[in-house]
């Protein structure tokens, strides 16, 4: 099965994002606190964070079309997105006629 070299870009653009977040988000939290709740040694999580084995597992998951969301936020799929827009399209609609009926 052939792939595109554009859709292999993609998956390795998205792994590195990916990659990217988990690095940042190990920075943020520190590997001393993600060692606690992993229940292991920091060296381990310094290992872990190191190995070129993570960005393999990060590239997986850009293949997958799996995606992280860091705490506090989501992730909509672009139906989810437009039907949003479309319904604070209608809201601001809404808003500008009442804001207009007042002035009148």
């Amino acid at each position: 099965m052939s792939v595109s070299s554009e859709s292999v870009e993609k998956t390795r653009k998205i792994g590195a994002n990916i990659h990217s977040e988990i690095l940042r988000r190990l920075a943020l939290v520190t590997q001393t606190k993600v060692a606690s709740r992993m229940g292991c040694a920091i060296s381990t999580v310094s290992r872990l964070a190191s190995d070129e084995r993570l960005l393999d597992f990060c590239n997986l998951l850009g293949a997958l079309e799996i995606r992280l969301a860091p705490p506090g936020c989501m992730l909509v799929d672009k139906n989810m997105q437009k039907s949003l827009m479309q319904m604070a399209n209608l809201w601001l609609e809404a808003q500008i006629s009442v804001f207009d009926e007042e002035e009148n």
